[in-house]
């Protein structure tokens, strides 16, 4: 048995206090490229290759969205393929 052998990375969800000067580190500095922005949920997408990473907002509670009660959802992860 070999065990888990995966595709790749498919995305990283990364909870920033600033998401405006994050985005700017990743796209200026790393070369990303902004894949899609959901306003509701305050998610900047942003497009590194074929992979994506997403920046959520946190507020000063810890909490990346108001609306939502703690949902691991919504935490620092990565997801393989």
């Amino acid at each position: 048995m070999t065990g888990f052998e995966p595709l790749g990375l498919d995305h990283v969800v990364l909870r920033v206090r600033d998401q405006a000067a994050s985005q700017r580190f990743y796209t200026d500095i790393l070369g990303c490229t902004l894949d899609h922005v959901n306003e509701p949920i305050r998610l900047v997408q942003l497009r590194f290759g074929v992979n994506l990473i997403d920046l959520r907002v946190l507020d000063s509670d810890g909490m990346s969205n108001d609306s939502v009660i703690i949902d691991y959802t919504y935490s620092n992860h990565f997801v393989w393929e």
